[in-house]
């Protein structure tokens, strides 16, 4: 009987330490549902070869622009089912083109966890982590277009308080 009593009390203790770490798993989780909860509009920066296509597609044009060196693209017609606009300076690094609607995004990976600068307590971590849009929602063109778009990668403080792990900015 005394075995048992030990048993459930180490048992217990592993189960409270447990919740105040932050697994890779967890962290996932959080950031996942943080991205359910805030979908907005993406920033897609396209390659040489997906603005080809997009023009090709007669989705956008593309104006070469004599005083900058740069193209300034315009969303046309057949592209305002998934595009709304554009961002950026092309003068100095390209441009974004902005979805008409929120894109979802998922974690693809969680590279690393490591302690906040400055936390001697291990109440704060940074997760370093990768994630990717989701074009499920796209018209099947831009699927093709952007297929192989890139995950980028990421970091997220996050910190522990009495009911778990939670983002901070």
């Amino acid at each position: 009987m005394k075995k048992i009593g030990v048993l459930l009390a180490i048992l217990l203790i592993a189960g409270c330490s447990s919740s105040n770490t932050l697994s890779r798993g967890k962290a996932k989780d959080i950031l996942n549902a943080s991205y359910k909860s805030n979908a907005a509009p993406a920033a897609l920066k396209p390659t040489p070869d997906e603005v080809k296509a997009l023009v090709s597609q007669g989705m956008i044009s593309v104006t070469n622009n004599v005083f900058c060196r740069c193209q300034i693209p315009a969303v046309l017609q057949h592209g305002k089912s998934f595009l709304s606009g554009w961002q950026g300076a092309p003068a100095t690094g390209g441009f974004y083109l902005i979805t008409a609607q929120p894109l979802k995004t998922h974690v693809v990976e969680v590279t690393g966890i490591t302690d906040a600068p400055g936390d001697s307590g291990g109440h704060e971590k940074v997760v370093e982590y990768t994630a990717a849009y989701d074009f499920d929602n796209a018209p099947s063109e831009f699927k093709t277009i952007f297929k192989d778009y890139p995950a980028v990668a990421l970091s997220q403080k996050m910190k522990l308080y009495d009911d778990g792990w939670r983002m901070v900015n």
